[in-house]
C-alpha cells in the first residue's frame, strides 16, 4: 500500500513538473539562450588564450617550408622540390585550420544552442499568440451568432436595449412653448450603461469627452465628420487600429479601462475591396454606409438626448486577420 501511494505521488510530481516545464518553456528557453551566449563568450575568450600555442608552431612550420622552397642547394640536388613544398603547405594549412576549429568548436556549439533556444522560444510564443487569436475569433463569431439568434427571437430594438444596458432616466431640458416662452421640461430618456471594461466595440460619447457639446445635433455632426475623416484615413493607409479611432475622437485612454486599451492595439479595420467578408469602411453605428441616420439615433435626437451611443464595426484582430485558425494549427507543435 505504501509503495503504491509512493508511486502515485512520484507520477503526480513528474506530471506537475512536466506541466510546469511546458507552461514556462519560453522563459526557460530564453534563460538557456542567455546562459549559452555567456558560455560561448567565455569559451571564446578561453580559446583565444590558447591561440598562440596553435599558431606559433604552425607559423614556424610554414616558414620552414618556404625556406626549403627557396633553398637553391636542396632544389638543385633534388632533395626538395616546389611541388613538395606546395603539398606540405596544403597539409600545414589544413592541419592548422583543423586545430583552430577544435579550439573554437565549444564556443561555436554554445552559440548555436543559444540561437536555437531563442528561436525556439520565439516559435512557442508565436504559436501561443496565434492560439489566442484563433480563440478570440471563435469567441467573437460565437458571440455575434448568439446576438443574431436573440435578435431574431425578441426583436432588434429589444435586443439592442439589453445589449446596451439601457435604463430610463429623467433629464431637464429647456423648450420654447407655444406661447413663445422658454420653459423647463422633464423628459424620460434611455441612458445606456456600458461597463468601461466590457465590449471594446461599445462607447458612449458623453460629457466625459472634451469634444462633447450640450447639443445632440452638434455631437452627431462631430461624430459624422470624424467618421468621414477616419474612412478617408482607412482608404489611404489600408488599415486602422481602434486606438487610432479613440485618439481621433479625443478619448483619454484612462477613461476606457485597461482591457479596452489593450484590445484597441490589435482590433481595427482593414481596407481591401477584394475581401468580401469585411465592410471596408469605419462605422460608428449611427448611420449606414450611405450616411443615412439610423432610426434609433434619430429618435434619440427628437427626445432631446445629447449623449450618443457608438457601436464600432471593427473587423476584429487585424494583426492576425489572415486565417488565425490555420496559422494556429501550423505552429501548434511548438507548444
Amino acid at each position: 500500500m505504501f509503495l503504491k501511494k509512493l508511486g502515485e505521488t512520484a507520477i503526480l510530481s513528474i506530471s506537475k513538473l512536466e506541466f510546469w516545464t511546458k507552461k514556462h518553456s519560453p522563459e526557460l528557453l530564453i534563460v538557456g539562450g542567455i546562459i549559452s551566449t555567456a558560455a560561448s563568450i567565455i569559451l571564446a575568450v578561453k580559446a583565444t588564450t590558447k591561440l598562440e600555442s596553435v599558431l606559433k608552431p604552425a607559423n614556424e612550420k610554414i616558414k620552414k617550408i618556404h625556406e626549403d622552397m627557396h633553398n637553391e642547394n636542396k632544389l638543385a640536388s633534388g632533395e626538395y622540390t616546389v611541388a613538395h613544398g606546395r603539398k606540405d603547405l596544403t597539409v600545414a594549412y589544413a592541419k592548422t585550420g583543423f586545430e583552430l576549429v577544435k579550439l573554437y568548436a565549444p564556443s561555436a556549439i554554445a552559440f548555436s544552442l543559444s540561437v536555437a533556444s531563442m528561436v525556439g522560444s520565439h516559435n512557442i510564443m508565436k504559436g501561443r499568440n496565434l492560439a489566442l487569436a484563433a480563440a478570440y475569433t471563435t469567441l467573437e463569431n460565437g458571440y455575434k451568432g448568439y446576438r443574431d439568434r436573440i435578435r431574431a427571437k425578441i426583436g432588434e430594438k429589444a435586443e439592442r436595449a439589453i445589449y446596451r444596458g439601457e435604463t430610463d432616466e429623467e433629464i431637464v431640458i429647456s423648450e420654447i412653448g407655444k406661447d413663445g416662452k422658454e420653459k423647463e421640461v422633464t423628459k424620460k430618456v434611455k441612458s445606456p450603461k456600458v461597463d468601461i471594461d466590457a465590449d471594446p466595440y461599445l462607447l458612449v460619447f458623453d460629457s466625459t469627452n472634451p469634444n462633447w457639446e450640450p447639443s445632440g445635433r452638434k455631437n452627431l455632426d462631430f461624430l459624422i465628420g470624424k467618421q468621414m475623416y477616419l474612412n478617408q484615413r482607412l482608404r489611404a493607409k489600408g488599415h486602422l487600429f481602434l486606438h487610432e479611432v479613440y485618439e481621433g475622437l479625443g478619448i483619454e485612454p484612462f477613461t476606457l479601462g485597461e482591457n479596452k486599451v489593450a484590445a484597441s492595439r490589435f482590433l481595427g479595420w482593414i481596407y481591401n475591396p477584394d475581401i468580401k467578408t469585411i465592410d471596408n469602411y469605419v462605422s460608428f453605428g449611427i448611420s449606414d454606409s450611405m450616411g443615412n441616420l439610423n432610426q434609433d439615433v434619430a429618435d434619440a435626437l427628437r427626445r432631446g438626448e445629447r449623449d450618443i451611443f457608438i457601436e464600432f464595426n471593427c473587423d476584429g484582430d487585424i494583426l492576425n486577420n489572415d486565417d488565425p485558425l490555420k496559422n494556429f494549427q501550423k505552429y501548434a507543435r511548438a507548444f
